[in-house]
């Protein structure tokens, strides 16, 4: 087993030619940490939140020194006003007339029609959270590995889940260099709350990592262990590979990774507090180990990993989001 550090610092896209308005319907955790996400120089603007659970006055506290409610009743969070909704039925909301381009959704939606009601008839794109339950969306989005079947036409989009977020990219990078076989993974995280917890024939959870790597597709199993005591994930990977690899090989490859993405990976020296920030990393990989399978034709590979649920997952979603504002303006 090898423990190792590796830092990386890639400029963000600066965006240029107008800003992106965002919706978010549902401001729990995740849609908190997004706003946190947003500088005020950032060229994306979260034009209106919609949120029926929470008051404005408990969201303010919530958020800190940086907010504040305006005397028409809106939401400012460091320097940038957000117009506050409280619409029980999301019918009503109309993102149109705000001039929100893309929805976060992050409410107790999870039907596609639910999505489309909101879509104004295909002018407004959703990003949703989690996924869907009925049928797929028209992409699954993961920076760096699918990004690039993007077209301008799909408006419900999903984020994945954190764990989607997370693992892909790392089950992908390791697939492009040794052909995985067979794959386990356990995860011990924080329980799931809220109405997300509660919603029944979601795709499962290596359904969800296959819908975005199909080359994986009944190649792998993932198992999700709820501490409440928990604060952030952590993920244990069992991967069979087709080629011989060892310790520096599988490093060289998560190295060239983090060099590629920014912000996907940091890896680290200690356990169980790596170095850096988790917070600006999707996975911090802890430690790796390999072992040559006796047919000597392939390898096990052994890989611990940690991220934070909400604060990382919220940034890819950030990311997400520039991404499709580059896109859309690339298409025009």
């Amino acid at each position: 087993m090898i423990f190792f550090e590796f830092k990386h610092s890639l400029p963000r896209t600066t965006l240029r030619g107008g800003e992106m308005k965002i919706g978010i319907n549902g401001f729990g955790r995740v849609g908190q940490a997004l706003l946190q996400q947003m500088p005020p120089s950032d060229d994306l603007q979260i034009a209106a939140i919609n949120e029926i659970g929470l008051s404005l006055s408990d969201a303010v506290e919530f958020l800190g020194d940086a907010a504040s409610v305006t005397d028409s009743g809106d939401l400012t969070y460091a320097g940038r006003t957000s117009r506050w909704l409280a619409l029980a039925d999301h019918r009503q909301i109309g993102w149109e007339q705000y001039g929100v381009q893309v929805v976060v959704e992050a409410s107790r939606l999870f039907l596609r029609s639910e999505m489309k009601e909101q879509s104004a008839g295909g002018q407004v794109t959703i990003l949703m959270t989690g996924d869907l339950r009925d049928e797929p969306p028209d992409l699954t989005l993961v920076l760096g590995v699918n990004d690039t079947d993007y077209r301008p036409h799909m408006s419900i989009l999903c984020a994945g889940s954190d764990r989607t977020q997370s693992l892909v990219p790392i089950l992908h990078a390791i697939h492009e260099r040794f052909a995985v076989t067979s794959y386990r993974t356990c995860l011990h995280r924080p329980p799931y709350t809220g109405a997300a917890g509660r919603v029944q024939n979601r795709p499962d959870n290596a359904e969800q990592l296959a819908r975005v790597l199909p080359a994986l597709s009944r190649r792998g199993e993932l198992i999700r262990v709820d501490d409440p005591e928990a604060t952030f994930v952590t993920a244990w990977l069992d991967i069979t590979v087709e080629t011989p690899a060892d310790d520096d090989e599988v490093l060289g490859t998560l190295s060239e990774l983090a060099t590629r993405l920014p912000h996907v990976l940091l890896c680290s020296t200690q356990l169980p507090s790596p170095v850096g920030d988790r917070h600006s990393a999707l996975a911090d990989a802890a430690s790796i180990r390999t072992e040559r399978l006796s047919t000597n034709t392939g390898s096990r590979i052994w890989l611990k990993l940690y991220y934070d649920p909400v604060v990382s997952y919220a940034e890819r979603i950030r990311e997400q989001l520039k991404s499709l504002s580059e896109a859309g303006k690339a298409s025009k």
